[in-house]
């Protein structure tokens, strides 16, 4: 018998159906294209797995981008969506949903109700009756998809795929823009015209000489006027997406960061009035298994230490490479979207006056006094503390979405202007106010699989964990 693995492999292209590019889900009827007019058998979408098709001798590897198999990629399409095409699939209309970013977390809500709301009058067109706006609504939402697909094909028809140079230093207009997110110089995509030239590899502290391909770069702005803090989604071992808060911030970008990067840890960094960051260094160190972790450490004029990722044993911390020293009036700094690399990850920064590294110490307030709950050696921990004198009241952050409304994390103020955070603390969630009077120190251990608080002072230590028999 012929064994699978010997049949050729084909990676999934996108986790967007290319005709009508909505996304495919978990569990929906799909096929894959595998050359012209050649379609596999239909089967159920697993996610990261590889099916077998026997009847066309592939290998399907359902990885929705880049991945290690180097197979070929190839579009797959939602059943009924390939069933009601009206014509054959042309290559224009295959290079127009191919996209070479990823669009914002909240865009295929706001396309699939733009589409409901602009058909449901015309349907008042074809009906042979009249119904209530509302049940016109219920209809036109039912056919979105199908609406999407003829726009599709006649938007392609009679036209061919084909690249287009650009000169940027000319105005540029485009007619019919769904959006547009980049601008693309030298094969890399910035968010910004106005961009640095030189990028660094987090890993390595090198340049690059040659940029990857498809490579993106998103950007935040460190140390404007207003800013009130940092929030950072980090996957322990590495760091995804940063953002910078002000004083008008509004919550939309949790959206994109609960959609793209679904376990990730939300950590929070607050600034007092008039603090800003004067150093970003990097922490790099091995993990279990030997995997490398990568994370990032700011550094503010007034001696606050902020490790976005996981806290290592002791013998990992021994020191840090200081990458940047931004300024204190303001300065933009680019790092790569994690959908452009491999590993989900931020792996590459650019800024304007790239430097050498330079080593410094390890700061004494991020190595972790790993307590006796720390249950696993293989398991990651966020550690976050806070010095509990002096606090005038905390916000807590609770999660009412859930049924035991937990709280995800505390934000402290201090009588001298201080403030600190502890866990996910986050302003899109409900925050109650609460005044207290507190001593000691407070440790917040955050885990994929628990969170454990241990309070310090001169009354002794205690946890919520039960001590060990």
């Amino acid at each position: 018998t012929m064994d699978p693995d010997d049949a050729p492999y084909l990676c999934m292209s996108d986790t967007r159906c290319r005709l009508c590019q909505f996304a495919l889900q978990e569990g929906d009827l799909v096929f894959a294209r595998i050359e012209y007019e050649r379609f596999s058998s239909v089967f159920p979408l697993r996610m990261r797995d590889t099916i077998h098709d026997n009847f066309e001798w592939v290998n399907y590897h359902t990885c929705g981008g880049r991945c290690m198999m180097a197979g070929r990629r190839v579009p797959f399409f939602h059943s009924n969506c390939l069933r009601f095409r009206l014509y054959a699939i042309s290559d224009a209309l295959l290079a127009a949903g191919e996209y070479t970013y990823e669009p914002p977390a909240d865009e295929e809500h706001r396309r699939f109700t733009r589409t409901r709301r602009l058909l449901a009058p015309k349907l008042n067109d074809v009906l042979q009756i009249r119904l209530p706006p509302e049940l016109l609504t219920t209809i036109a939402g039912l056919l979105v998809r199908e609406c999407a697909i003829i726009t599709s094909e006649q938007q392609s028809m009679g036209k061919s795929a084909s690249d287009t140079l650009i000169d940027l230093s000319r105005d540029v207009y485009v007619s019919y823009p769904l959006w547009m997110a980049c601008i693309t110089n030298n094969h890399v995509s910035w968010v910004s015209p106005k961009h640095p030239t030189e990028i660094i590899d987090l890993r390595t502290l090198s340049r690059l000489n040659k940029h990857p391909q498809r490579l993106r770069m998103n950007s935040f702005s460190c140390n404007v006027k207003g800013t009130t803090g940092y929030t950072v989604a980090t996957h322990g071992h590495s760091v995804a997406m940063i953002h910078a808060h002000g004083c008008d911030d509004d919550t939309r970008f949790y959206v994109e960061m609960d959609t793209s990067f679904p376990r990730a840890f939300l950590a929070h960094m607050p600034l007092d009035d008039g603090e800003y960051v004067t150093e970003i260094c990097r922490r790099y160190a091995l993990g279990p298994l030997d995997r490398p972790s990568v994370c990032l450490v700011f550094i503010t004029n007034k001696g606050r230490n902020s490790l976005f990722g996981t806290s290592g044993p002791p013998d990992s911390c021994r020191a840090l490479d200081q990458i940047l020293a931004p300024a204190p009036d303001g300065s933009r700094i680019y790092y790569s979207a994690c959908d452009s690399v491999l590993g989900k990850s931020i792996r590459y920064l650019a800024f304007k006056g790239i430097q050498s590294p330079i080593q410094r110490a390890f700061p004494p307030s991020l190595i972790p006094n790993s307590p006796f709950f720390w249950t696993q050696s293989n398991e990651p921990w966020f550690v976050s503390s806070c010095n509990m004198e002096g606090i005038v009241h905390v916000t807590l952050c609770r999660d009412v979405s859930v049924a035991h409304k937990p709280i995800l994390g505390i934000l402290l103020d201090y009588e001298n202007g201080h403030r600190d955070c502890l866990g996910q603390f986050r302003y899109d969630k409900l925050l109650q106010k609460v005044r207290v009077s507190w001593h000691g120190t407070l440790e917040w251990w955050s885990s994929l699989r628990h969170s454990i608080l241990r309070h310090t002072s001169a009354k002794g230590e205690f946890t919520n964990m039960a001590a060990p028999t």
